[in-house]
């Protein structure tokens, strides 16, 4: 064979220099293989666990919410529900955007701190549009952790284990409606969150 000739590594090299040269990072498909990546899970699902429990589980507490702020249950006190659930549809497609631009970790510990000041906010809300203006805050942090988990857990895992992980990650996601019916209250039901993470 001719010496001049590239070798199938070159051209591989040449037309991906990211396999090639593990310096290079895409952050979009990095693969962050753990010692021990269920540990990652935990921390992902427990975030995920609390994104998703506080999406509904309010719903139960509204008429004591309303009474705490002198309030029917209809009307304005609606929006106490909408505000997270509109902002984390609104947010969702964008902060994944975000996480494949700049990274899943940032992009997780921003969620975790944006959700758990929100958290903090709508548990000392002494007013009916402070605590409105903090569930939306706080679907901002829950946008931020929900967009990231499954990739942070696809990026986790090794192929062998991943289609494993996934499935206790569903299963994990679905409690928080057994929890849900188990939780009333009003403040005390947004200072939940915040000891959790």
């Amino acid at each position: 064979m001719n010496d001049r000739t590239p070798s199938v590594e070159c051209l591989v090299a040449l037309q991906n220099p990211v396999r090639s040269n593990p310096s290079i990072a895409i952050k979009t498909g990095e693969r962050h293989e753990s010692d021990n990546p269920w540990i990652v899970f935990a921390l992902v699902a427990i975030g995920t666990f609390m994104t998703m429990l506080d999406a509904s589980i309010v719903n139960i507490s509204l008429p004591a919410i309303a009474q705490t702020f002198h309030t029917s249950v209809g009307g304005a006190m609606e929006w106490v529900i909408i505000a997270y659930l509109v902002i984390i549809a609104a947010t969702l497609l964008t902060f994944g955007r975000l996480s494949d631009t700049v990274g899943r970790k940032p992009v997780w510990l921003a969620g975790i701190a944006l959700f758990t000041i929100g958290s903090g906010i709508c548990g000392a809300a002494n007013s009916l549009p402070l605590l409105i203006a903090a569930r939306a805050f706080q679907g901002l942090g829950g946008a931020l952790l929900f967009a990231t988990s499954l990739a942070i857990i696809t990026d986790t895992f090794p192929v062998k284990n991943r289609g494993l992980a996934m499935d206790f990650f569903c299963e994990h996601s679905g409690r928080h409606y057994w929890i849900r019916g188990r939780t009333k209250g009003a403040a005390g039901y947004f200072w939940h969150d915040t000891p959790a993470v």
